[in-house]
């Protein structure tokens, strides 16, 4: 009965993999996405793919949208800082990291240390804000996304959550998209 469950997972996987890579190509579940859709106000909550959810957890736990701007890298990693700053205040996520080498931002910190008492349907993110220079006057910014949720399990009829259980989530891309609109205004100004 081992072999045959394992010969099935097998099967399973085999198969399941060129769909996946498939899909990854044709229905943005590529790890970065190029964007030019704008995102004017800040979404509250979660923004999560819900569709998908945690059923691929693992395969892919970050979300990377990407756009690049036709502006000289000083002008843009000024307005990254910026832009930072908004996450932080507008969307509470604290500017914890700004390594001016690196060209890099970080919002929110995802630890263990913070993840202790919440309860079932909880649920954090952290993002990366990294500025690459293309050519004297392009200039890369990615927006990488992380987000865990704590899972919520039944129980003797009732839901709760079970202490160290999280699972990755799939971002939808609406505050990445979001924080790209925002350095991109700034820009402009």
């Amino acid at each position: 009965m081992k072999k045959l469950s394992q010969f099935f997972a097998s099967v399973v996987l085999l198969l399941g993999l060129p769909i996946l890579s498939g899909c990854a190509t044709l229905g943005g579940l590529s790890e970065t996405n190029i964007s030019s859709e704008r995102v004017e106000k800040f979404p509250e909550g979660e923004q999560v793919n819900i569709l998908v959810g945690g059923f691929f957890s693992g395969l892919k736990d970050v979300n990377v949208e990407t756009r690049v701007f036709d502006a000289p890298y000083g002008k843009v990693w000024s307005v990254a800082k910026l832009t930072a700053e908004k996450l932080d205040k507008v969307g509470k996520r604290p500017l914890v990291l700004v390594d001016e080498k690196n060209g890099r931002i970080s919002n929110g910190v995802i630890t263990r240390n913070t993840l202790i008492g919440l309860g079932g349907g909880a649920w954090m993110d952290q993002f990366r804000i990294e500025v690459t220079s293309v050519s004297d006057n392009k200039t890369k910014v990615d927006v990488a996304r992380k987000v865990v949720e704590k899972e919520v399990v039944t129980l003797a009829g009732g839901r709760r959550g079970i202490e160290g259980r999280w699972k990755s989530q799939w971002s939808n891309g609406n505050i990445e998209k979001w924080v790209l609109t925002q350095i991109e205004d700034q820009i402009k100004k």
